[in-house]
């Protein structure tokens, strides 16, 4: 069972905790606060390392401290310490590396000239210039004989020995011979691996299957399920797609291509300047012909191409939808897209949006613009930037010197060398004082005034709260539990601890603040490594409350949606 820890309210605290610093929080209407440790850490540096554990770090000499309460779990006796990861961590001690595990105990020797993070069951180490891998009891299970080893795939582990390349399982057992003379990671939407034999080059999958031989001069990454082959030199050579089982399915034929998007392809005939572009579909087929002179990638069903100067939209069909009548256009998202009137190339044009049926819905007045996010886009107008809604209305005014992207509902924007905060509406809810605001995580955003090297942070709310004041020297977030947040702060070079109140609902993993089947589809995702989830998540994920993220989670959460079970475990 995970704590919880009882938060006060901000006047009692005051009266009981804060006779001696009476400055130190600011009273607070939503956000109640507790001081869980007036400061009195002396650290030299505090650093959050997930899993409610604070790295601190006196005299050269590195420990962990429990972010929580400030109690020191691991001794500073270290050169080094990592965060722990399946249980145990890398620590440094007298120039050679073992781990420890959340007691303290050392559990692999100090015997290696380096360690990495154990993950797959499974860490990286070195000695005498090789490597290999250890499990979790301290046995090498791939001798320290590599030139270079990589455990990014658990079950298939590059390694290099001499100047060739080959792949073992993570029991050491070769998958693939050392005799290819390069591998590269596919970064797309699935994992694959490039590997070559002299200068050409083939596709295996994370099983170490052969997915497409050693043929073709280059390779690119896998988006849904086809990736892009050529055959001859990088910029001259003939370019085609291969799907995942291997077939080539657009031959290899043209002068150009992109990956796939939304089902479709764009493909090029001829050099970038002159040449024609089209679209071919995952089945191969030229589904838009070759007659535009640049096209952009297909999104919302809809795809901007240029003709004779101008810009319009085809559908997959190929058929003309919104004419070619813009000097500029881009792809829609939420159902816009900007374009331009006038010349892109000396600043002379303006833009506006048009919705997918072609209307202008915003009138083409604006010297610079950006896309939709959560229904708003950034409009520039006199070198101002602000934002708009999908009517053109003026949420923001065009007055900021900078603006970021709104994310979860809230914009950072900067006048006059300093940085504040909109939501939504419109509402400045951080007024334009600060140096520096951090993005808000659980409705808090660390802020910080003077001297960006040097200043001083504080901590306020979405809605303008100064939940801590802005006079501290450092402020980290240290941890979460489901109803805290644990803030270190220091002040003359000491560390206190204090706990935000932040209530949340066990298995609402998006935030929401209801339980939706998204829940369970983030932490399905987190499972297949498809999305990492913050250590607040990790904590609204845990429905059993073991402290780890499993597929049993998921599956209580999914059980609570329809009704199968009232409460989670941990709630009873």
């Amino acid at each position: 069972m995970k704590k919880y820890t009882k938060v006060i309210s901000l006047f009692i605290a005051a009266v009981m905790l804060f006779t001696c610093m009476p400055a130190l929080f600011a009273a607070a209407a939503e956000y109640a606060v507790t001081m869980i440790l007036s400061p009195a850490l002396v650290y030299d540096e505090a650093y959050a390392l997930g899993d409610n554990m604070m790295r601190v770090q006196t005299g050269g000499k590195s420990g962990i401290c429990d972010a929580m309460t400030g109690t020191i779990m691991i001794s500073c006796d270290y050169e080094y310490i990592d965060g722990f990861s399946e249980g145990l961590c890398a620590v440094k001690k007298n120039g050679k590396w073992g781990y420890i595990d959340r007691a303290g105990a050392v559990v692999i020797p100090f015997e290696y000239s380096w360690a990495d993070t154990f993950y797959g069951g499974v860490a990286r180490v070195e000695k005498s210039g090789k490597q290999g891998l250890v499990n979790a009891g301290g046995q090498l299970v791939v001798p320290c004989e590599y030139a270079w080893i990589d455990n990014y795939i658990p079950n298939l582990i590059s390694v290099r020995r001499g100047d060739k390349y080959g792949f073992v399982n993570a029991k050491g057992a070769f998958v693939i011979p050392c005799e290819y003379d390069g591998i590269a990671y596919l970064f797309g939407e699935y994992d694959y691996v490039l590997i070559g034999k002299g200068k050409k080059a083939g596709l295996i999958n994370a099983a170490g299957k052969f997915i497409v031989p050693c043929e073709y001069d280059g390779i690119g990454p896998v988006y849904e399920g086809m990736a892009a082959v050529w055959k001859g030199d990088y910029e001259t050579g003939k370019y085609g797609f291969v799907n995942t089982d291997g077939k080539l399915v657009v031959p290899c034929e043209y002068d150009g291509v992109e990956i796939f998007r939304d089902g479709m392809a764009r493909v090029r005939k001829g050099d970038w300047y002159t040449g024609k572009w089209g679209f071919v579909n995952r089945s191969g087929y030229l589904v838009v012909p070759l007659e535009y002179d640049m096209t952009d990638d297909f999104s919302e069903g809809l795809a901007a191409v240029e003709k004779d100067g101008k810009w319009g939209y085809i559908d997959k069909t190929g058929r003309l939808v919104i004419p070619c009548a813009y000097d500029g256009a881009e792809k829609f998202k939420e159902g816009m897209a900007w374009v331009l009137k006038g010349s892109w190339t000396f600043g002379s044009g303006k833009f506006g949006f048009i919705n997918t049926s072609g209307q202008l819905v915003v009138p083409c007045e604006y010297d610079g613009i950006g896309s939709f996010s959560e229904g708003l886009a950034a409009v520039k107008k006199d070198g101002k930037s602000g934002f708009i809604n999908k009517t053109g209305q003026l949420i923001i005014p065009c007055e900021y010197d900078y603006r970021g992207y709104f994310v979860n509902g809230f914009v950072n924007v900067a006048q006059n060398g300093k940085t504040g905060v909109f939501n939504a509406n419109g509402e400045l809810v951080i007024s334009c004082e600060y140096t520096y605001t951090i993005t808000f995580t659980e409705g808090l955003a660390a802020v910080q005034k003077g001297d960006r090297d040097a200043g001083i942070w504080g901590l306020v709310s979405n809605t303008g709260q100064t939940v801590i004041p802005v006079a501290y020297q450092n402020l980290v977030l240290a941890g979460t539990t489901l109803n805290t947040a644990y803030y270190w702060f220091q002040t003359d070079g000491k560390w206190g601890i204090a706990g935000v109140d932040i209530p949340g609902v066990l298995g609402n993993v998006s935030g929401s603040g209801t339980l939706d089947i998204t829940d369970a589809r983030l932490v399905l995702q987190s499972l297949v490594g498809k999305r990492r989830l913050t250590e607040r998540q990790k904590v609204l994920a845990d429905a059993d409350g073991d402290e780890k993220v499993t597929i049993t989670d998921a599956r209580l959460i999914l059980q609570k949606l329809v009704g199968k079970i009232e409460h989670f475990p941990q709630e009873t």
